[in-house]
């Protein structure tokens, strides 16, 4: 379409509205395309009018989210995402949308409750187990993490920063020949990866049958 066409479908909604048409349809449909055209701040105002005509309009509540989110309010868009959860026939995308900016404000308590609700099995599991581990250990649960995080490893075998992940809660659910073991199944596929070698090697200094001199040579 192109913005000159978001400009033109711009211009008809607010002349419908001169006009006297107001519904919640054309609100958001402007405020759509006022969205697509960089300008989220004036986007927000309609939708907000067509939530205030539908308070349970699930398309204007996207896009609220939408517009909030480019302009860094992430409170408001997690608020819009959080009505908008009940009113979807599919809600786990929309779930894992909203801990994703639970986790970005640090809250990883909504971001376990989040992710425990959505539905097994999904195409999604790889990054709901991932997110989810992440969460837990943020939380002080690395026991519950590391089902989690296997699960991901399991799921992404190439990903060298889940297996660090899972030696890190390894290592906190008090497991570093475990955590040794997922390091060294990441410099498998990584030799280069820092972090597993470092994980590694403070992995090996809890091991009482390593010695100081095994582990030096790690260092070579």
């Amino acid at each position: 379409h192109g913005a000159g066409r978001f400009r033109e479908a711009v211009a008809g909604y607010e002349a419908a509205l001169a006009g006297g048409l107001d519904t919640p349809e054309l609100r958001n449909n402007l405020a759509d395309a006022l969205r697509l055209l960089s300008q989220p701040e004036a986007a927000l105002a309609h939708y907000a009018e067509a939530l205030r005509q539908r308070p349970d309009y699930l398309l204007a509540l996207l896009g609220r989210a939408d517009a909030a989110a480019m302009l860094n309010r992430l409170p408001e868009a997690a608020e819009a995402l959080a009505a908008a959860i009940p009113l979807s026939p599919e809600p786990d995308p929309l779930r894992i949308r909203l801990a994703g900016l639970h986790g970005t404000m640090n809250r990883p308590d909504r971001v376990v409750a989040l992710l425990r609700a959505v539905a097994p099995g999904g195409p999604d599991q790889a990054v709901v187990h991932n997110n989810l581990g992440n969460a837990l250990m943020a939380c002080g649960r690395p026991t519950e993490a590391l089902a989690e995080l296997r699960a991901a490893a399991a799921l992404l075998p190439g990903r060298t920063e889940v297996q660090v992940k899972l030696a890190h809660a390894l290592m906190a659910a008090g497991r570093p020949a475990e955590a040794a073991a997922a390091c060294a199944a990441a410099l498998a596929t990584d030799p280069e990866c820092w972090p597993a070698w470092h994980n590694r090697l403070l992995a090996l200094n809890y091991l009482p049958e390593v010695t100081p001199a095994a582990i030096a040579e790690e260092h070579r």
